[in-house]
């Protein structure tokens, strides 16, 4: 406990040879001897040790006295190593052994830690459904033998509540459109554990057989049925349960109990997706000290909290004190979690976007020039994250007005964006989109002209004539060909566009209303250049207008 690992082992591995010369090495007290040896090497967080160890107990145990209750000891430490080695599809294999095994010792199980680590190894495994029906059972025995107040009651509320946001949105995923709105309007707090008790409490002596993750899925339809049949989702209903669940751990812990103050952040978070920023800052403001004072101002919980108050104050406007915590907070996540980890990532990207909201672009671009090296290092410049970053750099230096690097950024992402995604992908049609405007800033308005028309094409061709993004290219094409002076040109597209606005949007739309004023001022750049208007032209914009108002 005093953390002398090195020592600890010293003196259990004495104790285990001492009891294997008077013993034998099978021996019950000389296993237990060996079981102590694995939980040091697991508090050293020499979790593959600690498995070795815990795999040969169970097999000399089980080989002397057989399966009985002492193996169950022996497997709940395998499967709880399984877990500190990320290994979630073998620990969820033996926690269904486990259930099994002990309904066959004591003919029921009523222990919420088994079934809760059976629920936690579904999760894992992103059997969420499944999880959520463990779940249920085992917060309804918290409740029945701990009370609602009790400290592992009130996380396993935690727990449930989050299980059953995955099971919905898995659901929002996999349903039909006609389902979608439905689900996407349910409540998932204060009713589901009230159906989680009740339901619960009937199921607490329904028995696991071999068919453990079928039932508990079944329980979980029961439960989302339930449900969804009385509540709608709800940020402020959700900000009312974390309010309760926040005021119930004070009360319970204390107010400066680490469990409380996630509580807290938690609902601070919730009030800033409300848009109450106010409230949230006021939260947050609070959380920090509080983890400052209890953890000190470089734990990384009290490092998520300054990242999250720097984003508040950018929320509300203030800017240049989102800038100083977020300056902050990036020197002390690279101290102590370095530059490559992704909350300093993070943290930087956050860095960037202030800088472009106080207008000091050159920095906006120094951030993001560092952003985009570290995660090119980590992911590959191929990576879909990565083709977003390098076409916002791009932006950047384009604000910046440094064309020419604008120009070669986007020449690389259009580029990567054809070899990963395809030439006529509406994401590569996009940065052709952007490459072509950078071209456009250079003055190389032929070649702006050639790409806009390779867009709009494809986008026809992908999108529909109709649609708004092929619409918006053609309105590009036409302005670029007015500037190569190809006024004709630009007279038949910006009419073509009016046309389609017009009939998608309707004519009073303000879009097909710009159209119509553009369309105008190409036909009098016509008119003074001496160029007629073909004949079969529809008359023009201000002409029907006026004709309207006789």
């Amino acid at each position: 406990y005093s953390g002398n690992h090195n020592k600890a082992l010293t003196i259990a591995e004495e104790i285990y040879e001492i009891r294997c010369d008077i013993y034998g090495e099978k021996h019950k007290n000389t296993l237990f001897s060996l079981g102590v040896i694995s939980k040091i090497y697991s508090n050293a967080e020499n979790y593959e040790k600690a498995l070795e160890i815990d795999k040969k107990t169970y097999n000399h145990y089980r080989e002397i006295y057989g399966e009985d209750v002492g193996s169950l000891i022996c497997l709940n430490n395998i499967a709880c190593n399984y877990y500190k080695l990320n290994m979630y599809t073998e620990a969820l294999e033996l926690q269904e052994k486990l259930c099994i095994l002990y309904y066959k010792f004591f003919g029921k199980c009523e222990t919420p830690k088994l079934l809760t680590n059976l629920a936690f190894a579904y999760k894992m495994t992103g059997d969420y459904r499944a999880a959520l029906g463990v779940y249920v059972k085992s917060y309804a025995l918290m409740v029945k033998y701990y009370g609602y107040s009790h400290p592992p009651t009130v996380m396993l509320t935690s727990d449930l509540t989050l299980t059953y946001h995955h099971v919905i949105h898995q659901l929002e995923f996999h349903s039909n459109s006609e389902n979608q709105n439905t689900i996407s309007n349910t409540n998932l707090d204060m009713i589901l554990l009230k159906e989680a008790i009740s339901f619960g409490q009937e199921l607490i002596e329904t028995k696991f057989t071999n068919h453990i993750r079928e039932e508990a899925q079944e329980i979980a339809e029961v439960i989302i049925l339930r449900v969804i049949a009385k509540t709608q989702i709800s940020l402020e209903k959700r900000a009312e349960l974390q309010k309760k669940v926040y005021d119930l751990q004070k009360k319970i812990l204390g107010e400066e109990h680490p469990d409380t103050l996630i509580a807290l952040n938690n609902l601070a978070l919730t009030y800033g997706n409300l848009g109450d920023h106010k409230k949230a800052l006021e939260l947050q403001e609070k959380c920090y000290a509080l983890r400052c004072k209890i953890l000190g101002e470089e734990h990384p919980d009290t490092l998520n909290t300054l990242n999250n108050l720097a984003s508040t104050y950018g929320n509300l406007g203030d800017h240049r004190k989102a800038l100083t915590l977020q300056e902050k907070c990036y020197a002390l996540r690279c101290k102590i979690l370095g530059e490559e980890h992704p909350n300093t990532l993070n943290t930087l990207g956050n860095l960037a976007t202030t800088y472009g909201e106080l207008g000091d672009h050159r920095k906006e671009a120094a951030a993001k020039e560092k952003l985009y090296a570290i995660r090119c290092k980590i992911l590959g410049e191929e990576h879909p994250d990565m083709l977003i970053a390098l076409s916002n750099l791009a932006y950047t230096y384009r604000k910046l007005g440094s064309n020419e690097k604008a120009l070669e950024m986007y020449d690389k992402c259009y580029a990567l964006h054809c070899n990963v995604c395809g030439e006529e992908h509406p994401d590569t049609l996009f940065v052709l989109k952007t490459l072509a405007m950078a071209y456009g800033d250079l003055g190389d308005y032929r070649k702006e002209a050639e790409l806009e028309e390779k867009c709009y094409a494809l986008r026809c061709k992908i999108l529909g004539v109709k649609h708004p993004d092929t619409l918006l290219t053609l309105n590009n094409l036409a302005w670029t060909e007015d500037k190569l002076d190809n006024h004709e040109r630009a007279f038949e597209l910006q009419e073509k566009l009016y046309a389609l606005r017009c009939k998608v949007l309707g004519k009073n739309h303000p879009e097909a209303v710009k159209s119509g004023e553009r369309l105008e001022e190409f036909r009098e750049k016509l008119i003074s250049q001496n160029i007629s208007v073909p004949a079969n032209k529809k008359p023009s914009f201000f002409q029907r207008i006026f004709k309207k108002k006789q």
